[in-house]
């Protein structure tokens, strides 16, 4: 992650809370955008009916998720 965002041209530290990273983008100056995102690939059953939703299904810890 770190490297496609240093890639985008985005100012990137690591090592912030062992596993997370920090980025800032300079380029939008005078306005700040805060953005959290886990990438820890948890199961999540979104709700119904959203356009975007996933249909997919899998096991985890021996249970059928979303």
């Amino acid at each position: 992650m770190a490297d496609h965002l240093r890639k985008l041209g985005l100012e990137v530290r690591t090592g912030v809370a062992r596993t997370a990273l920090w980025c800032a983008a300079r380029r939008y100056a005078g306005r700040t955008v805060a953005l959290r995102a886990d990438m820890d690939a948890l199961p999540v059953t979104e709700p119904a009916g959203l356009p975007f939703a996933s249909k997919a299904k899998g096991l985890y810890q021996g249970k059928e998720t979303g």
